[in-house]
């Protein structure tokens, strides 16, 4: 890879990296990871998500040789993290691709540009496009259950039964009768 293509690709990362922390995720870019194909260029993690990224942004089909496609696959058996293809083409938003979206050739495996627009959108790959789904725990009834509302969702938790938690003000005028 030529010096110009490392800072045009590094400059997408870094792009893509920021967006992601804008949606609240803690993201560690593997510098010149592309050197020795052992790390993804990105790992993003939130208390709900979390997924690595091999960040390409390229006008023409992608192309990975089979050793590295066997790393980004043990990456992902052995941490458990999913791992995505994140592409950038020119004037378009970033689409996203799990492994097995990946067509197998003699070579290698490629996503073909026809394929582009079949990628998941940024809000896909972060859940911004999926509804909290908070069912009641088992084994508790709707009278039993509190809620907690965080960043405008409610969740319904169970009551501490050693603990009684009650809100408290304070106030001069409480006892003055």
């Amino acid at each position: 890879m030529g010096k110009g293509a490392y800072i045009k690709g590094a400059r997408f990362e870094r792009q893509l990296k920021q967006m992601l922390r804008d949606r609240g995720f803690w993201v560690i870019r593997s510098s010149k990871s592309g050197v020795d194909g052992l790390a993804p260029d990105l790992i993003a993690l939130s208390m709900n998500r979390k997924f690595a990224l091999e960040c390409k942004a390229w006008k023409a089909n992608l192309h990975f040789d089979k050793p590295k496609m066997q790393i980004m696959k043990e990456f992902e058996n052995t941490t458990g993290i999913p791992f995505y293809i994140a592409w950038k083409q020119p004037r378009e938003d970033w689409r996203f691709y799990p492994l097995s979206s990946l067509k197998e050739t003699p070579r290698g495996y490629t996503l073909a540009l026809s394929d582009f627009a079949m990628g998941m959108k940024l809000s896909d790959l972060t859940g911004e496009n999926q509804k909290a789904a908070i069912n009641t725990p088992p084994n508790l009834t709707e009278s039993e259950l509190q809620t907690v509302t965080v960043k405008n969702i409610e969740i319904p938790i169970k009551p501490s039964l050693d603990v009684n938690v009650r809100p408290t003000s304070i106030d001069s005028t409480a006892n003055d009768e």
